[in-house]
């Protein structure tokens, strides 16, 4: 796996990049950076693929308060260009899903297949402005001078992590203190984008998708209500499918990655 910079319009992009083959680009979810695609890379021969750490996150260049989905998306394309990648399938996870879509919209000659790991997906309107009062209320980024903030984002992601309360075993340890690490490092950028991502409305966006598509949810313990809702999100693609991983939580990257990439390449690999 190889460690790189690339320049593109919104600065400095971190990247990895490992074999060889069509390229498959991975967005991550916020406030993670590329390192939640560790596991699951090696899982994922025959191709190109290429983890960034989005703008403001992980090792990039932090971006502009008013900077937005659709500008992340150009980014994206920003990025291809920059790796001479004139073709790329696109793997995004939460917030990364929302990306992967107006990438797609945007430049839909770019894009060869789209996968959206939990995509964030309001049933109705009401769902959506509860989600937004929740994020414009918490306070999680603020600095205090005796590292109490560290402490606070540590118990809500922890909060996050299906048995938390009950105790952590070794490698929930290593997930949080991960996230824990990504979150303080995106500090800013970590309520800015899920600001964003409780006001994107991706209904009336995914009949917009020109690409064959592959929405994917879990339906384990903990997890988001639009997580639960693949099937929801394909219906709306004109060449949408579903795939459920029942009985798996939020984790799956992470907890089963050989199983989560053997869905990414079937579909990728398929006939359609």
């Amino acid at each position: 796996m190889m460690k790189a910079y690339v320049q593109t319009r919104s600065g400095l992009i971190h990247y990895v990049t490992a074999g060889d083959g069509p390229a498959l680009i991975l967005l991550h979810e916020t406030p993670r950076s590329l390192r939640m695609y560790a596991q699951m890379i090696p899982h994922l021969p025959g191709f190109r693929v290429v983890a960034l750490d989005s703008p403001g996150f992980g090792e990039s260049h932090k971006v502009p308060g008013d900077y937005s989905i659709t500008d992340y998306a150009m980014n994206v394309v920003s990025v291809m260009d920059a790796l001479n990648l004139p073709h790329a399938h696109i793997f995004g996870d939460h917030t990364g899903a929302a990306i992967a879509v107006e990438t797609a919209i945007a430049a839909p000659e770019r894009v060869g297949r789209l996968i959206l790991s939990g995509l964030p997906f309001w049933l109705n309107e009401q769902e959506r402005i509860e989600r937004h009062r929740q994020v414009v209320a918490r306070d999680l980024i603020a600095k205090s001078d005796d590292g109490s903030h560290v402490m606070r984002i540590w118990a809500f992601l922890k909060g996050r992590i299906p048995g938390g309360e009950r105790g952590l075993n070794p490698a929930d340890m290593e997930l949080l203190s991960e996230i824990t690490l990504d979150a303080l490092r995106a500090g800013p950028a970590w309520k800015q984008v899920e600001i964003l991502m409780s006001i994107y409305d991706p209904m009336p966006r995914l009949p917009l998708v020109k690409a064959p598509t592959l929405a994917i949810g879990v339906t384990g313990e903990g997890t988001s209500i639009y997580t639960k809702r693949p099937r929801d999100v394909a219906a709306l693609v004109p060449r949408g499918i579903a795939h459920v991983m029942e009985g798996i939580d939020g984790r799956v990257i992470s907890t089963h990655a050989g199983d989560i990439a053997a869905v990414v390449k079937n579909f990728l690999n398929a006939d359609l």
